[in-house]
């Protein structure tokens, strides 16, 4: 079981930035159409064969399953009041991310967390590498249906292969966090904090705020060892910084024309 649910992980790792999908209930922007994507039918094999664990997870909450159980009662009363097909859609995603992190988590070292460590590092290094040609061309240079091109200042709003720039950035937040933690794990190799600069940098042009904000949280748990000089946590932070702060400072024009398009 625990080979097969790890075959599933990384399945659904690479499948992830796949925009392949059948349109249920098509929408005039595709970010909000019900749609079935070939990570769909990988994350449903992960909540299957996670589901034991899940329960038994939820009858020990640790603060991040508290967290996760108050977001789930949020999210079914929020379906509860407004009930629609992109509402199950989210719950269904929502219930099979939090069975994917609960495998994650419990995948041990060997031959299967490299393989999926080695999924993680590449599909996001090509999401970066994409979104930065996106960034030059000023096109999004992918062949599928996409939201309208979004501007500000003399740079446009990359999407990689998502849907939306926010999904973009919220992909490399959490891919760059992974990297760190393994960073902390292994201080020694110095690809981690290669990774983790290079994974987060789309978060310095998605002009997305809140994006920004979260990539400031993600540098606290590494300050408190960046100050008693714990081995290889300087680094890290330097990596978190650099990969965020660079190409924001490169397209600043991009982020005060995101501040002049909005009254907050």
């Amino acid at each position: 079981m625990s080979r097969l649910r790890a075959l599933a992980l990384v399945l659904t790792v690479i499948s992830l930035p796949s925009p392949i999908r059948v349109v249920l209930v098509p929408d005039p922007h595709p970010y909000y159409a019900v749609a079935v994507r070939v990570s769909d039918v990988c994350l449903a094999a992960v909540l299957v064969l996670t589901f034991a664990d899940l329960a038994r997870a939820a009858r020990r909450p640790s603060p991040l399953g508290a967290l996760a159980i108050v977001l789930s009662l949020l999210l079914v009363l929020a379906f509860a009041v407004h009930p629609s097909a992109a509402g199950a859609q989210v719950l269904f995603r929502y219930l099979a991310s939090v069975a994917f992190a609960v495998a994650l988590l419990q995948v041990r070292a060997g031959h299967d967390r490299n393989l999926l460590l080695f999924a993680l590092a590449t599909t996001a290094l090509a999401q970066s590498l994409l979104s930065v040609a996106q960034l030059i061309a000023g096109d999004l240079l992918v062949p599928f249906a996409h939201p309208p091109i979004i501007t500000f200042g003399p740079f446009i709003r990359t999407i990689g292969t998502f849907p939306d720039t926010f999904v973009l950035a919220g992909y490399a937040l959490v891919i760059a966090a992974w990297m760190a933690r393994q960073g902390r794990a292994e201080p020694t190799r110095r690809r981690w904090p290669m990774l983790v600069a290079t994974v987060i940098a789309p978060v310095g042009y998605s002009f997305s705020r809140a994006a920004a904000v979260a990539a400031a949280l993600m540098t606290v748990p590494l300050i408190p060892g960046a100050l008693r000089n714990v081995r290889g946590q300087r680094v890290l932070l330097a990596a978190l910084v650099v990969g965020a702060v660079v190409p924001a400072v490169l397209t600043r024009e991009g982020w005060s024309g995101r501040e002049e398009s909005t009254s907050v």
